[in-house]
């Protein structure tokens, strides 16, 4: 696919190889009025998607990457990830989410200036341990499932819990809640 520009006055628009217009699906509006996704409310957006694909009969393709490419696109753009299913031929990506300084600071993100920008300090990803992995004295990541759980932390400040240990192996481990 390439980018076209109908002038310096216009939006951009999307033109497959063969010159077809791609058709364009309105932005799904947020509770809060924009268009920065809200985790509760991304079940609806997904309906919302899936219903505007099939209304348009757009169907997905696969993007077959070689060594070496980039591969950038507009965060509007529909794009997702398929599963995958030969583990022994998938490859190193590096993913990157660029956010405006305006954006993070309305979600209250962690910027750390470095040269002439930011980055965001975040937790890593969470996951989720092996059934009874913590109930054999093998170390519990304790600060890290507290940072990551504002709710066990202040339950164990008011001593409801010994620890966040003592939480995950009562409820946090049935809940599915990573560490």
């Amino acid at each position: 696919m390439r980018l076209a520009r109908r002038s310096r006055h216009t939006s951009t628009r999307a033109i497959s190889k063969s010159g077809e217009r791609v058709k364009q699906i309105p932005l799904y509006k947020f509770k809060d009025g924009s268009h920065h996704a809200s985790n509760d409310e991304m079940p609806q957006w997904n309906a919302y998607i899936e219903s505007q694909l099939a209304a348009r009969n757009i169907e997905g393709k696969l993007f077959f990457a070689k060594k070496g490419d980039v591969f950038i696109w507009h965060s509007d753009l529909l794009h997702a990830g398929s599963p995958i299913k030969d583990p022994n031929r998938t490859r190193n990506s590096l993913v990157c989410h660029y956010l405006s300084e305006s954006d993070c600071q309305k979600i209250n993100l962690d910027l750390v200036p470095l040269n002439s920008g930011f980055w965001y300090r975040r937790l890593p990803l969470p996951i989720s341990p092996k059934k009874g992995k913590y109930r054999n004295g093998e170390q519990f990541p304790e600060e890290a499932y507290l940072a990551r759980h504002p709710d066990v932390r202040a339950a164990v400040e008011a001593g409801h819990f010994k620890s966040g240990r003592d939480h995950f192996l009562a409820f946090g481990e049935k809940e599915g809640r990573g560490v």
